[in-house]
């Protein structure tokens, strides 16, 4: 959450992949007017307030808008809830909010799903977690890179994406699912440029979609494929500006319905002007055609020594490139005016791992790449 408020949605390009339909479905309760997570789940939705809303979870018809059930969590506490995320077994609830970057307290609820089913009360299980490399727990309202809003399941782990409120950037943190007390250890970072607030792990498509939006009120979607256990942004990202397609919105959470199907939901906000909690659907073809950016968008050789060699066939010109080295750190930055035939002299960079940014005029696509 953002006090004082901001939000958006999508129905835009990622790479050739089309997102189609996109749709408001409506404005959502107001006792969900703090919504912060979604998950679809027995044909419904569920959502959550974040800080200092009841221990509580909604389910939302997805026809109406109304909420058709309501579960509590006797033995829990909503500190700062921001995201919620499931596997085959369980549901788990991310009080992981940090807006002043000075928690210690930072956890995460995982509820049966054999003991939501059943009941309207329910017991979770506790799984605490700090970071491994924060050192400072100054506090520091709305100016810290310890905030977090965005959790999902991947290959048998919790992953956790930063809300850095100073360098604009994003890390993946990995907890394990049993509860405990735990050590989150650094899974990567991708410089997205922009405040994220939730995200979801399709594992039909293998593709996860980020949602957030920047200090400005403008939204993004990114999309990643390519993931691994070692590094979550080792393949690609596309980001996606999409102002143009809802105009201003406070997103909070996101929830894949099926392989080509998701849904966004946004908070009510009075940062600047009233905006009231929606409901969005949008489709893709991800479910039916491959990942085709890394078809058209190709960095060559990889590895590579004193060239890196790019063909860009998206249809949009390209407008500048830039690499930054396994710490974040900025080693290139080029308009793609200055550069001939497609081909960036690399000489310059120590051998290792580097990402490659590509920026176009409403979009972004990161690439991974060796220089050997």
């Amino acid at each position: 959450m953002i006090r004082g408020g901001i939000i958006l949605f999508f129905m835009c390009v990622f790479g050739v992949s089309a997102q189609t339909g996109f749709t408001e479905k409506g404005t959502l309760p107001g006792e969900v007017e703090e919504n912060s997570g979604l998950i679809f789940y027995n044909n419904k939705l569920i959502t959550h307030n974040d800080s200092g809303g009841a221990a509580e979870l909604y389910e939302i018809d997805t026809l109406t808008n109304a909420i058709s059930r309501t579960v509590s969590i006797m033995n829990a506490t909503n500190v700062d809830w921001e995201d919620i995320s499931q596997d085959n077994n369980y549901i788990y609830i991310g009080d992981i909010g940090n807006n002043s970057g000075s928690r210690t307290d930072l956890r995460i609820y995982r509820i049966a799903k054999s003991d939501y089913d059943a009941g309207d009360t329910v017991n979770a299980d506790i799984i605490s977690f700090s970071y491994e490399d924060q050192t400072d727990f100054t506090p520091s309202l709305n100016n810290t890179n310890w905030d977090a809003e965005a959790l999902f399941v991947f290959d048998n782990m919790l992953v956790i994406l930063t809300k850095e409120w100073i360098d604009r950037e994003t890390s993946a943190y990995s907890v394990p699912l049993e509860p405990g007390d735990h050590i989150a250890r650094n899974l990567g970072d991708f410089d997205i440029q922009g405040l994220v607030t939730g995200a979801t792990y399709n594992p039909d498509t293998q593709l996860l979609y980020i949602c957030g939006y920047s200090p400005t009120l403008l939204p993004f979607i990114s999309r990643s494929s390519g993931l691994t256990t070692n590094n979550i942004f080792a393949g690609t990202q596309i980001k996606t500006n999409i102002s143009e397609e809802i105009g201003f919105a406070q997103i909070e959470g996101i929830a894949g319905i099926s392989s080509d199907r998701y849904m966004f939901s946004s908070e009510r906000s009075t940062a600047f002007f009233t905006l009231e909690p929606k409901l969005f659907a949008f489709n893709t073809d991800d479910g039916s055609n491959p990942d085709e950016v890394d078809i058209d968008l190709v960095i060559f050789p990889n590895p590579g020594s004193d060239f890196l060699n790019f063909e860009n066939r998206l249809n949009a010109p390209l407008l500048r490139l830039i690499i930054f080295d396994e710490t974040g750190r900025k080693v290139i930055d080029e308009n793609a005016s200055a550069i001939e035939d497609n081909r960036l002299d690399i000489s310059s960079l120590q051998t290792g791992f580097y990402h490659i940014k590509f920026c176009f005029e409403s979009r972004t696509v990161s690439k991974s790449f060796i220089r050997k």
